[in-house]
């Protein structure tokens, strides 16, 4: 039977006005989600809490390893070799958030996204892809991570 385990993650946000299209976070560790290194882990859930009350749209993408998406609140910026470690995209949508006065939460369930760790590792990294024009608190975004491996 799979081993269900959530990670918590707080990224770092920009104070300024986002654009569509600019890097929301740079990718953060979610550490130790595999027993093993090189082995798959399933992202089954995603659950946002919007503290900045933006509900605004965003990608998060996983990578095996860490990664440069570019600097915050620009265009992203990857390398090839940095691309070949991606691992998937999930979208959450300005309607997935459910407004609560002065937060935002936001659940995303049956992902079914398939990712593998890298040699020698046992974790992921997650960075963030704004879709919409918000404006955060330096951690205004939580992140809860659902695997299950």
């Amino acid at each position: 039977m799979p081993d269900p385990v959530q990670f918590d993650v707080l990224p770092v946000l920009d104070t300024s006005a986002y654009a569509d299209g600019d890097v929301l976070f740079a990718p953060v560790e979610i550490p130790d989600v595999t027993l093993w290194p090189l082995t798959p882990a399933l992202l089954q859930s995603i659950q946002v809490i919007d503290e900045s009350d933006q509900g605004a749209a965003f990608d998060l993408l996983f990578f095996r390893t860490t990664v440069t998406l570019g600097t915050l609140n620009a265009a992203p910026s990857i390398s090839d070799a940095d691309a070949r470690e991606f691992q998937g995209r999930i979208s959450v949508l300005s309607s997935d958030f459910y407004d609560l006065g002065g937060v935002r939460v936001a659940n995303l369930n049956s992902l079914g996204l398939l990712m593998k760790t890298a040699d020698a590792k046992k974790s992921f990294f997650v960075g963030g892809i704004s879709r919409g024009a918000g404006t955060y608190a330096a951690s205004g975004l939580r992140l809860r991570l659902g695997f299950l491996r």
